[in-house]
């Protein structure tokens, strides 16, 4: 692929499954632009091209430029008549796709059956006519998107090393307009299926998912204090884990879903405890005269990043698991809020406010270097949640008014909202990817 390594920086590996090869993107570097790319409208493979040709090419454009790491070349500027040309290799003109500028192109197909739909997905690099990364699903015809969603993937995994997050959803509180009650919501990271969870009419709050997502963790104002609940989300139950006579808030799964660590005032003022996820063996983590809130594990659990204001204003302060070697982690600004540990425990995501009335997203090392700001200083930005596979963070922000779910691609910085909803939402969770 000749023009993208003279672009960016490449490892070429060639795959033991074939002899095609497998490529990884350095996609940190400085000089990292990137990577224009055309995707045809599908073709059937009974010759019958429909509105599904169209469909899947909206679907898989919108994935690609989702990532940010691709630039879609306009339909207009083919010089083939994408519904004649092929999807095989020796079907395709590779030369009209250099032509245009395409690095990578991306040809499919489909076939109904009954009620599935067989999908191929093919990847080539145009410059050397060579076939990359490919991927046959099988599938129920409403399904589609989601065969398209693990098609991108499994590419983003191929070429930078790193599996997609597509197909992974966000848990959210939600305060309906003229309403001052809030309840937990659910949507695809891509704005669409939105359901909720809780219908208490009451203030749940601090959705958290199990590592697996079966699981929902919050808490909830059902008597005077909040409790902890966790929902079965293949059951539709939802049962007391943590009730007492306190405030029972922010809980968050370890790593391994065995423990939960959560903030609870039973000691007369909040401090950190650990439960096991069935409610039993609470063991209290801080003991400190000062108030100790938003727990949070580091990807291996030995660690637990925490809110204090034990020195003045509240700061992050990082500690191990069992509640030992507590050490300081930020410095500035007078008011530093909700972390969120990244996938690959190198950075923590928090909210910042340095003149104590609006905040912005930032990122720090887990040392205390490299710490920097990822949003654009509009509006109030808060509840920061990382992605699952750690490009990207979910947040809530008031710079249309309301407050709003957007993603911050950490990259790059580009923003967009998530959903356009007449209420308030706040205090995202981002789910593990479900395919």
């Amino acid at each position: 692929m000749k023009k993208i390594i003279l672009a960016v920086v490449l490892l070429i590996m060639v795959s033991s499954a074939s002899a095609d090869e497998k490529i990884i993107l350095n996609i940190s570097g400085a000089n990292f632009r990137r990577i224009p790319v055309a995707v045809p409208p599908f073709l059937s493979m009974d010759g019958k091209n429909g509105p599904l040709s169209k469909q899947f090419q909206k679907i898989l454009t919108w994935a690609l430029s989702y990532t940010d790491l691709f630039d879609i070349i306009e339909e207009s500027a083919y010089l083939v008549n994408p519904y004649k040309e092929g999807v095989k290799i020796d079907e395709i003109q590779f030369d009209k796709w250099t032509a245009i500028g395409a690095e990578l192109l991306i040809k499919g197909s489909y076939r109904i059956e009954g009620d599935k739909i067989v999908v191929e997905i093919r990847t080539y690099d145009p410059y050397q006519a060579k076939f990359i990364f490919g991927r046959r699903y099988k599938l129920k015809k409403s399904l589609m998107r989601e065969a398209v969603y693990k098609f991108v993937n499994e590419l983003l995994e191929e070429i930078t090393g790193k599996r997609g997050c597509f197909g992974s959803k966000i848990a959210f509180q939600y305060r309906q307009p003229g309403q001052k009650w809030k309840d937990i919501y659910v949507v695809d990271m891509d704005g669409r299926n939105l359901k909720r969870l809780t219908f208490y009419n009451r203030f749940a709050m601090f959705p958290d998912w199990s590592p697996d997502g079966k699981f929902m963790l919050f808490s909830a104002f059902l008597r005077s204090y909040p409790d902890l609940f966790i929902a079965d989300l293949r059951r539709g139950t939802i049962s007391t884990l943590v009730r007492s006579n306190s405030q029972d808030v922010s809980g968050r799964f370890s790593p391994d879903g065995k423990y939960i660590a959560f903030s609870s005032t039973r000691s007369g003022n909040s401090e950190i405890y650990r439960v096991d996820r069935n409610g039993r063996n609470l063991i209290r983590l801080t003991f400190s005269p000062y108030i100790d809130v938003s727990p949070a594990w580091s990807p291996d659990g030995e660690q637990i990043v925490f809110v204090s204001n034990r020195a003045g204003n509240p700061n992050l302060y990082i500690m191990d698991s069992d509640g030992g070697n507590v050490r300081r982690l930020t410095t500035t600004g007078k008011y530093n809020a909700s972390p969120d540990w990244s996938p690959d425990g190198n950075y923590i995501a928090f909210s910042k406010s340095l003149d104590g009335s609006r905040f912005d997203i930032y990122i720090i090392r887990p040392d205390g270097t490299d710490e920097r700001v990822v949003t654009d200083g509009i509006g109030s930005n808060e509840y920061p949640r990382w992605s699952p596979d750690g490009r990207y963070i979910v947040f809530s922000s008031n710079r249309d008014g309301r407050y709003q779910l957007y993603i911050v691609n950490v990259g790059s910085g580009k923003i967009w909202k998530v959903i356009d909803l007449p209420g308030d939402a706040k205090e995202p969770s981002w789910s593990r990817v479900i395919y």
